[in-house]
């Protein structure tokens, strides 16, 4: 058994050490193959950007008018030197292989100013002489058409000296385009600076990856292998320890238990069956703890809960008075209690039987929960309930208050042909901690306020009482 483990123990390294050395071999040739692509592009576009500038400021600097002249006649005067100048300076300080400025015609360009000394004012040249790639021919026609539209255009192509980025910018006058400024920039530099950064990159992976792989090896018996046997051999001590107690239970073990199918052999294996026979023992505990959950969440429902109205009974309401209790003694006790009651209850129980009399209290808890909707409302007499207002309630009292006459209104209206009616007394009582000294003294007078209201009801609308 132990031979066993020690062979799986050595498989599991060398898998392990195996994925390593090819996953830092994947991650570094696409590395490798990213940095390529996205550092090209990069070159090239900021080369482009470049070229396009160059040719713009030039294009801005030139007096198209000039150009007609020096076309029509190809005479050179001073102004002709001092672009010349100018074009032999910008290739010099911004190293730029080439400048030309060239005038179009139907399928050949006619040269005004070039730094290249070998051409000179009136020499021509076809468009398809610009590139010299395979695709020379789609090209030179794009060439061709966005000069002729006046547009600019920046293109890599391959001449007699090498790669270079060219950008062609029209030069107007008024709306008539009257040549165009041609500006070649060197591009081989990108392909070298690209070899030397994708080399560096690849030399830093493998140092990487080597020095990773050494401290691997060495700390993976610390860190895995041996903290992995040892968790291994623990579970199989707690499984079986456990199996030998519970021999006498049959219930313990049930169908539908979590079974992992693995077969990898050595440690994993282990804890996997480990594990497996562990969910059994915590399968049952949990039912059982769920059952004894659900039940207590039943009771203790049932032991909260009236009955008939299904708000919360007197019971509940003595639980949230002590808690209040211990806030008011911590200071940090802020609610009012709404005290309500069914008026003529015993009239309408009397007069219409106590089903009129259950159908009247329904009725009133229902109204009393749309008022105070987030707030808890108990039962806590035959005709009596209560409302605590916390929160958001609390700071819009005066807009409940209101909202429960005209639910009592809505609910009287919806039933006019009814010989009875719900009608609710109410009183609000604010804790305050300078008179207060607990929940039974705020309660009192809010019982207090609302027995008021229901006499001074009595007395001015002649309600029937009690």
């Amino acid at each position: 058994m132990a031979i066993k483990k020690r062979k799986a123990s050595r498989a599991i390294k060398k898998h392990l050490l195996a994925s390593i050395i090819i996953a830092f071999f994947v991650v570094t040739v696409a590395i490798a193959v990213l940095v390529k692509i996205h550092f090209t592009n990069y070159m090239q576009e900021s080369y482009s950007k470049n070229a396009e500038g160059i040719a713009h400021i030039i294009a801005n600097s030139i007096d198209a008018d000039k150009i007609k002249k020096y076309a029509k006649y190809n005479e050179e005067d001073d102004y002709y030197v001092q672009i010349s100048g100018l074009l032999d300076d910008c290739r010099s300080s911004l190293e730029v292989d080439a400048i030309n400025i060239c005038v179009p015609s139907d399928e050949e360009l006619i040269y005004i100013w070039s730094t290249n000394k070998d051409i000179e004012l009136g020499d021509a040249k076809s468009f398809n002489d610009f590139v010299y790639d395979g695709k020379k021919d789609e090209l030179a026609a794009q060439i061709k058409a966005n000069i002729k539209e006046g547009n600019s255009n920046t293109y890599a192509a391959r001449d007699n000296d090498g790669y270079s980025m060219t950008a062609i910018c029209p030069i107007k006058s008024g709306d008539e385009i009257v040549a165009f400024v041609e500006v070649n920039l060197p591009i081989d530099t990108i392909a070298e600076n690209t070899k030397w950064f994708i080399t560096f990159i690849i030399q830093m992976m493998v140092v990487i990856t080597i020095v990773t792989f050494i401290i691997l090896y060495f700390r993976l018996n610390v860190l895995i292998m041996k903290p992995l046997g040892k968790l291994s051999q623990a579970t199989d001590n707690f499984v079986k320890n456990e199996n030998a107690k519970s021999d006498d239970s049959d219930e313990i073990y049930r169908p539908g238990i979590f079974e992992a199918d693995i077969h990898t052999g050595g440690e994993i294996e282990t804890l996997s069956k480990s594990f497996t026979a562990m969910s059994k023992r915590l399968d049952h505990y949990i039912t059982n703890l769920i059952e004894v959950t659900r039940q207590k969440e039943h009771y203790e429902t049932a032991a909260y809960t009236d009955d008939l109205t299904r708000v919360k009974n007197k019971a509940a309401l003595s639980v949230e008075e002590d808690s209040l209790d211990l806030q008011i003694s911590e200071d940090k006790a802020r609610f009012a209690i709404v005290m309500l009651d069914v008026n003529s209850l015993k009239h309408i129980n009397d007069t219409y039987g106590h089903t009129a009399g259950d159908n009247a209290i329904i009725e009133a808890a229902a109204i009393i929960c749309r008022v105070f909707q987030l707030s808890h409302v108990y039962r806590v007499g035959g005709d009596e309930f209560v409302c605590l207002l916390e929160g958001y309630e609390y700071d819009i009292q005066d807009t409940l208050e209101q909202k429960l006459k005209e639910e009592m209104e809505k609910e009287a209206k919806k039933h006019q042909d009814r010989p009875w009616k719900v009608s609710i007394a109410y009183g609000i009582a604010k804790y305050d901690p300078k008179s207060d000294d607990d929940f039974k003294s705020v309660y009192e007078r809010a019982d207090h306020i609302m027995y008021e209201r229901k006499q001074k009801m009595y007395k001015d609308k002649g309600v029937i009482g009690r």
